[in-house]
């Protein structure tokens, strides 16, 4: 039968690397000034440790999972990837369709910043929030690794709803693989996430299955923290 699994985390489960944070901020080669410095810590310390951090996910373990022309079928849901993504799941027999949240308390602290002024600390803690959905999403690869280890099967990277050429929209046809309220998140009509700080998705799975480098240079979602870390990673070598 197919596994469906969710987790509680604190932050000290994750690895957090602010200097990814400082860098999504745009410093980058040069130093960070110290007042900034201490924004950060004061809201890491402040709010971090008290996030309800949330992930889980379903393994399709008994109904097969097809990568066919730009598209990826699970449970007779028919997912149109586009190329990129199609690209990467071949060899594919099942995958694990994921969420991912840091819950409802940073959104409101972050609309408490902006509307009481506070214009920086709310970027600031939204960035951070941003930052810990995504390291949340990389602890939960990790979790399904472990899964699917012992059978000798191999993992894709994971790959979001609105990247890669992925329309946003088909969130609705993932988010039909939970129950409603699923690790206490919700989708709007458009298709993005309640609470804001969530992230989504699908890794592909199957015996001899290799995870590849993402193809950022053919992405062209210039908000794409993923990507811009790597291009600039790419500049400097």
């Amino acid at each position: 039968m197919d596994i469906t699994k969710e987790y509680k985390l604190t932050s000290e489960m994750l690895v957090i690397d602010k200097k990814m944070i400082y860098e999504e901020m745009g410093y980058i080669n040069h130093d960070v000034p110290e007042a900034i410095i201490e924004i950060v810590e004061t809201l890491f310390s402040k709010y971090v440790p008290k996030l309800e951090i949330r992930a889980g996910y379903r393994l399709f373990n008994t109904t097969p999972v097809k990568s066919i022309r730009q598209k990826l079928i699970a449970d007779n849901v028919e997912f149109n990837v586009k190329g990129i993504i199609s690209s990467q799941m071949r060899g594919i027999s099942t995958a694990a369709f994921y969420l991912c949240t840091v819950g409802k308390k940073l959104d409101d602290w972050s609309k408490e910043f902006y509307d009481s002024g506070d214009q920086l600390e709310g970027y600031i803690l939204d960035i951070i929030g941003s930052h810990i959905a995504e390291t949340t999403a990389e602890w939960l690869e990790e979790k399904v690794k472990e899964e699917v280890g012992v059978l000798n099967f191999g993992c894709t990277n994971r790959y979001s709803p609105g990247y890669c050429g992925w329309d946003v929209y088909e969130q609705h046809k993932l988010f039909s693989f939970f129950e409603p309220g699923f690790l206490g998140v919700s989708l709007k009509e458009s298709g993005l996430m309640k609470p804001i700080k969530s992230t989504s998705g699908v890794i592909g799975i199957g015996p001899g299955v290799k995870k590849q480098d993402y193809l950022c240079e053919t992405c062209s979602i210039a908000q794409c923290i993923k990507k811009n870390i790597s291009l600039r990673e790419s500049a400097q070598t």
